[in-house]
């Protein structure tokens, strides 16, 4: 499954989603989700995302100094 990067506040923050689907299907899930919710958040996306049908997780990297 693809690795997504979602951010916000000029990529201060934001999440990594692992989505079972492609970038196309995404986007266009991913604007109707904000229209459905004006408080969209990771956890709700990843919901409205299972609800879908749609195989998706929060990914949380292991981050080591290289």
């Amino acid at each position: 499954m693809p690795i997504y990067s979602f951010w916000w506040d000029n990529g201060e923050e934001g999440f990594l989603m692992e989505i079972d689907a492609d970038p196309k299907t995404v986007k266009k899930l991913l604007h109707q989700y904000r229209k459905e919710d004006e408080n969209y958040d990771d956890l709700g996306w990843l919901d409205f995302l299972n609800k879908k049908g749609i195989k998706a997780e929060i990914v949380d990297p292991i981050e080591i100094y290289f």
